[in-house]
């Protein structure tokens, strides 16, 4: 279910302009940022499952770049196998009614099984934050979150935390 919906998402974004990717996305910066940022939880999210070292995505000077690193990092992550796959499918649900403007399908809801999707999402997008994941709290103490400086946006100011 997480390959097919970032799939989806990834699908949609490809057809924006960087107009789109620039809109405010009110309490995360812009919707360039919440990409960003979800591109970011889910290639730290692969190299915890490999244990590999995390590494920063880039934030490109175009946000048109943004849909091909979403669909990276997804596709690393569905390679990994990840055994909480329905948390970081909510993660990914959650921001992409932030992006999007609209409501996860009820019939999708029903399948995660998570009862309240989008609270499932905040959970989960919390612990990505903090360099952790519900489901994986044995994981090494050496996988560390990576600094809050690193993020930046291309105006070169820390976006807003995804909620």
């Amino acid at each position: 279910m997480l390959d097919r919906e970032a799939r989806a998402l990834v699908q949609r974004l490809r057809s924006w302009t960087p107009a789109r990717f620039a809109a405010d996305c009110p309490g995360h910066g812009t919707r360039g940022d919440v990409v960003h940022h979800l591109a970011q939880a889910l290639a730290d999210a692969a190299a915890d499952l490999e244990r590999r070292p995390r590494r920063v995505v880039p934030r490109l000077a175009s946000d048109l770049g943004l849909a091909d690193q979403l669909a990276v990092t997804a596709a690393d992550l569905v390679a990994a196998g990840p055994p909480d796959a329905a948390a970081l499918t909510s993660h990914l649900l959650l921001h992409r009614t932030q992006v999007l403007d609209d409501e996860v399908p009820a019939g999708l809801t029903a399948s995660l099984g998570l009862g309240d999707v989008l609270t499932a999402g905040q959970a989960e997008c919390r612990c990505a934050q903090q360099g952790r994941s519900p489901s994986s709290d044995d994981r090494p103490a050496q996988m560390l979150p990576r600094a809050a400086a690193d993020v930046v946006t291309r105006s070169g100011e820390r976006p807003a935390a995804p909620r």
